[in-house]
């Protein structure tokens, strides 16, 4: 994880792995997991944005 705010976070990925434009990922900054949004993606970077059910 490179960065993390309330709103989302920049994720940084091993070479291979693929993730949904949709998914639950676990913080353990945050009590409970959080379902992300994937916004863009560079290289192995990604940034997600959360979403508040």
């Amino acid at each position: 994880m490179r960065d993390v705010s309330l709103g989302g976070a920049r994720l940084a990925l091993p070479e291979g792995v693929l993730l949904p434009d949709e998914f639950e990922l676990r913080i353990p900054q945050f009590k409970y997991p959080r379902t992300c949004m994937k916004r863009w993606e560079s290289g192995l970077e990604i940034d997600v944005e959360f979403w508040f059910d």
